[in-house]
């Protein structure tokens, strides 16, 4: 029996487990984190009661917007919709670009290769929306059609 998928079949499936992938990630952050050291739970709790700074505000009213985009893009891609690919990949680019202005990550083992399977998904996602032209940029020219000559 031979397994026939198609390459927008493959996509979609991918973006279903990067967001399934996404949201086990959240849930089990929060659920392991009784299972870290002392010294660690200790730490994240001193940094939740820690008082908001300006930077700190400025980058989370950034950033709330921006998760709202990148959820959106992910539905948008689903569908195969052209704006949600440059939606997409600019709002990945712009989290990557934030990263180093955030706290230090302290995250139990398992959440972290959970992490990673979910960056492996970006990736794959990444490289089928670029290389293999999934979803048609905005400057493609719709497919002709067969002429009445």
């Amino acid at each position: 029996m031979e397994l026939s998928l198609n390459i927008k079949s493959i996509f979609r499936l991918v973006l279903v487990i990067q967001f399934v992938v996404l949201v086990l990630s959240v849930v089990a952050d929060y659920h392991f984190i009784q299972y870290l050291p002392e010294q660690l739970q200790n730490y994240l709790a001193w940094e939740e009661n820690q008082d908001i700074t300006e930077n700190d505000s400025i980058i989370f009213i950034f950033i709330l917007p921006l998760l709202l985009v990148y959820f959106i893009s992910i539905f948008g891609l689903f569908f195969f919709k052209v704006w949600a690919k440059k939606t997409y990949i600019i709002s990945i680019v712009i989290m990557l670009l934030i990263t180093p202005f955030l706290s230090p990550t302290v995250e139990h083992a398992f959440v972290t290769a959970i992490g990673s399977l979910e960056a492996s998904c970006l990736g794959f996602i990444f490289a089928l929306l670029i290389f293999c032209n999934v979803v048609p940029s905005e400057s493609m020219p719709n497919k002709a059609t067969k002429s009445d000559s």
